[in-house]
């Protein structure tokens, strides 16, 4: 099925390592799946696991796989055996990775964001993902029916239609040329006159401007009209819960019991923080939405986010 390695090097912190990935079929029937990984230093024996604990469907097998391969490119991650890491230059940052650098703002200051200085954009619930439509590659989300739950009449029409679709907020590249470092406008330019020759499934994320709320949308995305793609602002939809700590440890993340439906996830929480609570404090955790068995999806501490040590 469907595999990857990604690799990153930093010659100046004597780091050279490998991740791989694959979509492996469970039982040869199509019907069950799982993403299994490896990682480690290059040349040695690699470490593994799964990102699946129990098999999965196909569709969301792939919805995993995207959100490995853009959680990996996003930390500088690239499949150029070569290794090549991002220096902290949004041009570079263009060249190497395919998602841009995002800044999370509040609904406040997004509602200060200007049509003339920002292409403001309606933010999908999907993983990243690339079409190539008559020779320029898109960049986008892929949008499924079950991510895809809270969207207009018109995108359900589309599930339900094809399944899924794609949503393309700009072009990667037309026939071999990087254009990401362009600006905004140039590459909107691109995309507008493209939009001919989408196929069904294909939609353009049009501008847009920020509601006073957001309770339906995943939310919303600005990018600079003179800048190239390394850079974007995005405000997200605010799903507060208050959550116990279960168990600390981990990549500076707590394990943690959401206390309005009893399930247990991971929570990053970061150095500063994760060593201010213990076992059975209380957070208060902002999330996107609950998953189907009540975990917190896209979970994040809030600004005010410690109720008791």
């Amino acid at each position: 099925m469907k595999s990857i390695s990604l690799f990153y090097r930093d010659p100046a912190q004597n780091s050279d390592k490998v991740y791989s990935a694959q979509i492996v079929d469970v039982d040869g029937g199509g019907n069950a799946y799982r993403v299994e990984f490896q990682f480690g230093k290059r040349g040695a024996k690699l470490a593994g696991g799964t990102k699946t604990r129990q098999p999965v469907s196909l569709e969301e097998a792939e919805k995993i796989f995207a959100r490995l391969v853009a959680e990996k490119t996003s930390k500088g991650y690239t499949e150029d055996s070569g290794g090549k890491p991002f220096d902290g230059d949004a041009a570079r940052l263009a060249d190497v990775l395919p998602h841009p650098r995002k800044t999370i703002v509040t609904l406040a200051e997004a509602r200060g964001w200007s049509a003339g200085e920002y292409l403001i954009q309606r933010k999908l619930d999907g993983c990243l993902a690339r079409r190539e439509v008559a020779g320029a590659v898109l960049l986008g989300e892929l949008v499924t029916a079950r991510s895809g739950a809270h969207l207009t009449p018109a995108d359900r029409a589309l599930i339900a239609q094809h399944g899924s679709f794609f949503a393309a907020f700009t072009v990667e590249s037309v026939h071999g040329e990087n254009v990401l470092p362009r600006t905004t406008h140039e590459r909107w330019g691109i995309l507008c006159s493209y939009q001919p020759h989408f196929p069904a499934d294909v939609v353009m994320v049009g501008p847009a401007t920020v509601p006073d709320s957001l309770t339906t949308e995943e939310g919303y995305v600005a990018h600079p009209w003179g800048s190239g793609w390394g850079e974007m602002l995005a405000v997200k939809q605010e799903q507060i819960y208050e959550c116990e700590v279960t168990a600390i440890g981990g990549t500076q993340s707590v394990e943690v019991k959401v206390l309005a439906t009893g399930a247990i996830c991971r929570v990053k929480l970061g150095g500063g923080k994760v060593d201010q609570v213990k076992r059975g404090s209380r957070i208060r955790v902002e999330c996107l939405n609950l998953t189907d068995d009540g975990k917190l999806y896209q979970p994040r501490p809030c600004r005010e986010w410690l109720i008791s040590f």
